[in-house]
């Protein structure tokens, strides 16, 4: 999704909630070569801001910061349900 959505602005931001992982997660996500951008929260900071609870968890948060959409993606069907609500989030704030 970060390659198809990445040039009309969408960020995939990871949460780290577990510190014992703080050494490994940034140098593991950078050597991977993946696009995301790891951050460090605490569980209870994940919960308030965006109602995370279990880790890991997938959401879709405008620019404004408010969770949008909750996504489950576990097959092609679902895959095709965020696009979309990706689409309509870059859509609606499109210039903004």
């Amino acid at each position: 999704m970060l390659d198809k959505y990445g040039s009309r602005g969408f960020v995939v931001l990871s949460i780290n909630v577990d510190n014992r992982y703080d050494k490994v997660v940034a140098p593991f996500v950078r050597n991977s070569g993946y696009g995301f951008v790891p951050v460090r929260g605490s569980r209870d900071w994940a919960s308030s801001a965006y109602a995370v609870e279990p880790t890991p968890a997938n959401i879709l948060v405008d620019p404004r910061g408010r969770v949008v959409f909750r996504l489950q993606v576990h097959d092609a069907e679902d895959e095709a349900t965020a696009g979309l609500a990706i689409e309509a989030l870059l859509e609606a704030h499109r210039g903004t």
